[in-house]
């Protein structure tokens, strides 16, 4: 790391800090566009509402909070949310991908128990083994492929370019488990975000056992970060998962903390919908507007929950194929910051303005 996360350095025509990509760039956007309708006294068909909470990913206490008190304050018919991404494709189509299906969190935890032991004494039943051999097992089991209405139009729209022609032929196949299980490992191999579209996915994430070198613990623990497709339920992934590990000295069990709502998606028919579609259509030669459903998830799904149009919305461009964001020097252009908020304007003008 060569920039301090905290600093809000600009260097090389970059923004660098925290929350650059995620999700600072969205909320300055958001507070560029209110102040703006402030100061030119636009006037307005409907309400415009900047909601700004915190925790995101620590538990989303402030939507739950705000949908529970203050629900009056922040219904609206539609919500402009982080979550989209556009990018350009070496074939120099851009790609505005507008979220509208995201995918659960669904933690869990392993939990491996056995005698413990001096460790110049190898143990058949070591729980630092067991759950070895646990975690090896979940993260190598091809979970299932399902191809929902959302990804399905995606990988449809994107085997239209040059760059995903190569995914034609495959899409028949994905359509079944027999034959969906030949092929998603040369999808992994091209393309691995399109893997997560496709399937609820398995990482490791922390392990936890023993204090000493030369002793076998009783117990070892492992957090599984599993995010499953919203058609599915905890308890299907559950019993799935337990299933792969197959061993009764290891415990399978929910993490607890931060739970998401599966929702259907939003809708692709409506007025912001045709709007975005408009706006980012004009704004690039050659650009492509398809809904997608995120790999990760957020809050608004809280929202979506109780009935709002929710739409991730790709104002900025990624910059390259590894994302910076949660990561060292994460960074936005200036002139992407500025080209993003201006699409927003555009978008929430079109919408709200009166005509």
């Amino acid at each position: 790391m060569e920039r301090d996360p905290y600093a809000g350095e600009i260097r090389d025509g970059f923004l660098y800090g925290r929350g650059a990509q995620d999700d600072k760039n969205l909320l300055a956007a958001e507070l560029a566009v209110m102040v703006e309708l402030k100061l030119r006294n636009i006037r307005l068909s409907r309400d415009v509402i900047l909601m700004a909470e915190a925790d995101e990913e620590a538990g989303s206490t402030g939507v739950q909070w705000l949908v529970r008190n203050a629900w009056a304050k922040i219904d609206a018919e539609f919500a402009l949310n982080e979550g989209g991404m556009a990018f350009d494709t070496p074939s120099g189509a851009r790609l505005f991908q507008i979220q509208t299906a995201e995918k659960v969190p669904t933690r869990v935890i392993l939990t491996a128990r056995g005698a413990a032991g001096h460790g110049s004494l190898p143990r058949p039943d070591n729980p630092v083994v067991r759950l070895s051999r646990a975690i090896l097992r979940l993260a190598e089991a091809e979970q299932p492929v399902v191809v929902n209405a959302t990804t399905r139009r995606y990988l449809k729209e994107i085997g239209k370019l040059p760059d995903y022609r190569w995914l034609v032929p495959l899409l028949p196949r994905l359509e079944t488990q027999t034959s969906a299980a030949s092929v998603i490992g040369q999808i992994r191999a091209r393309e691995p975000e399109l893997e997560a579209m496709l399937r609820t996915t398995v990482s490791p994430t922390l392990l936890r056992a023993g204090e000493k070198i030369n002793v076998i613990p009783n117990a070892a623990e492992a957090q599984i970060d599993v995010r499953r497709l919203p058609g599915e339920t905890r308890e299907e992934v559950l019993m799935r998962l337990r299933r792969i590990v197959n061993d009764g000295d290891v415990e399978v069990r929910p993490a607890g903390g931060q739970e998401m709502p599966p929702t259907p998606p939003s809708p692709h028919d409506t007025l912001m919908s045709h709007v975005m579609q408009r706006v980012f259509s004009q704004s690039h030669p050659r650009a492509v507007v398809i809904p997608y459903m995120a790999r990760g998830a957020t809050d608004g799904s809280f929202l979506r929950q109780k009935g709002m149009a929710v739409y991730g919305v790709p104002l900025f461009l990624r910059e390259d194929a590894d994302s910076r964001a949660h990561g060292n020097d994460e960074r936005i252009s200036l002139a992407d910051l500025s080209r993003g908020t201006e699409l927003l304007w555009k978008i929430v003008l079109a919408v709200a303005a009166e005509r």
